[in-house]
This record gives structure tokens, C-alpha cells and sequence, in this order.
């Protein structure tokens, strides 16, 4: 049997890098997923978060999910993320936004989260679970830190076609060990005691943001990239913006998709 692979925090941080997350904001704020703030609400929508409920952000980056599910929804958030410099740059906007009172951050693996069974409401996380290379123990964990009723709500990328040599490349380049399918992730779903409320094709959606970031990059914002952080880093974002292209709009081989389940 294939050994599973095992992303580290070291990892992520060589791709996540100061001057990845840099770049990112200025183009893209400070969302990082698919979708951006429209996204968040469809989802937050889908699961009926409430004011006052506990949430998870599994995998939550810099926090903007989590500061926006605080802000507008009256959520408790708890950000969980791998690498101690996305959450600095967490606590650091948290504070600036003064939603310290409802965001906390915690430094930890959502294939080992630091939380006792049945401690939030809602588990949420966008365009995160890519990085892992154990799904089936993501969702499990998502299961076990739920309330009996709890609602699971998650984005993520997909795949959708065959695994092209270009996917792999992609893989190799954003430390994602593979994509699943959206019906690879509504069978693990059912295997961890939810029932599935939501199965939603988000592909063309992925695909027309991803048009839009890499025109954005090579027109929009190349100048200044080139000016604020050198040759070297505008090459990297540009060959990552490439290969997204060839595998979510030339290839047409990976996507997106949205799911909702209940722990029954």
C-alpha cells in the first residue's frame, strides 16, 4: 500500500512565503480562496451560521474568512492554521480590525486538531484541505471536534478530469498532494456520520477566477510587482499563475466544488 504523503509546515512555508502573501494581498487582498467575499457568503448561507455559534477555520490562512464570518455573521471563530507566519499576519490584521474578542488563533494540524470532541458548532475551511494528503482524517477530525448537529461547511479544490502530467506539476508547485473529487469528498463525508446537505460544482467559478488573477499579474500589476519585489518573484507568481491556467482552463482537468454535510 502507498505510503501517505505528509505535508509539513515547512513546506507550506516555502510556498507561502513573506513575499507570496505580499503579492497576494496586493492583488487579491486579503482572500486568498476562490470566490473572494461572495463566496464566503454563499457558503456561511448554505451552512445557516448564526450569531454566537463556535467556528472552526480549518486551514485558515490569514484570517480574512475568519475575521469576515466574525464581522458580518456574529460568529465566535477559532483559526486553525500549520504555520506560525500566516497566523502573525492573522493576529496582526485581527487587532488592527479589532475583532479580537471574537477571532483567537491556534497553531496546530487539522489532521490532529487541538481541540476536545464536540467543541464548535461549525467547522468551516476554504481552498485548505488541497494540502492534505490524508483527506479521510481531515473529515474524520472534522467530525469528532463537531457538536452531534453540527455542520461541516467546506470549499476546496477539485479534481475533475484525468491527472495530467501538468496537474502533477501544479501539485508539486502549491504542496498539494492531490485534489479529490466531489464525489470522492461526498463518500468520505458519509463514511464520517454526516449526511450531505450540499454538493455544488464550483469549477467554472475556479476557472474565471484564476483567468482574471493571471491577467491581473501579467497586466495590471506586473509593474509593480517587478518594482517591489524583483524579477525573481514576479517569475514565480507568473509561472504559478501559468500552470493554474493549464491545468483549471486549458486542460479543463481540475476545479472546485462547494459541500455541506450534518453530523448525524
Amino acid at each position: 500500500m502507498a505510503e501517505t504523503p505528509v505535508v509539513t509546515a515547512e513546506q507550506l512555508d516555502g510556498f507561502y512565503n513573506e513575499e507570496f502573501i505580499e503579492v497576494q494581498e496586493l492583488i487579491f487582498n486579503q482572500h486568498w480562496h476562490m470566490g473572494e467575499a461572495e463566496a464566503i457568503d454563499q457558503l456561511a448561507q448554505r451552512a445557516g451560521l448564526a450569531p454566537g455559534q463556535k467556528v472552526l477555520d480549518a486551514g485558515c490562512g490569514i484570517g480574512e474568512p475568519a475575521r469576515y464570518l466574525a464581522r458580518k455573521y456574529g460568529c465566535q471563530v477559532v483559526g486553525l492554521n500549520l504555520c506560525e507566519r500566516q497566523l502573525r499576519h492573522a493576529r496582526r490584521r485581527t487587532q488592527e480590525a479589532g475583532l479580537e474578542g471574537q477571532v483567537d488563533y491556534r497553531l496546530g494540524s487539522f489532521l490532529e486538531m487541538p481541540f476536545e470532541n464536540g467543541s464548535f458548532d461549525a467547522v468551516w475551511s476554504q481552498d485548505a484541505f488541497a494540502h492534505a494528503g490524508d483527506k479521510r482524517k481531515v473529515i474524520q477530525e472534522c467530525a469528532r471536534v463537531l457538536k452531534k448537529g453540527g455542520i461541516l461547511a467546506f470549499q476546496d479544490h477539485l479534481r475533475v478530469g484525468e491527472t495530467t502530467e501538468k496537474l502533477r506539476q501544479y501539485y508539486a508547485i502549491a504542496v498539494c498532494p492531490y485534489f479529490e473529487t466531489l464525489e470522492g469528498y461526498a463518500a468520505l463525508l458519509r463514511e464520517a456520520g454526516f449526511s450531505v446537505l450540499l454538493l455544488a460544482d464550483l469549477t467554472e467559478m475556479y476557472v474565471r477566477d484564476y483567468c482574471e488573477r493571471a491577467e491581473k499579474v501579467s497586466k495590471d500589476w506586473r509593474e509593480e510587482i517587478l518594482r517591489k519585489y524583483g524579477t525573481q518573484a514576479y517569475q514565480e507568481i507568473q509561472g504559478l499563475m501559468e500552470i493554474s491556467l493549464d491545468v483549471f482552463a486549458r486542460e479543463r482537468c481540475a476545479g472546485g466544488g462547494r459541500l455541506v454535510g450534518r453530523k448525524e
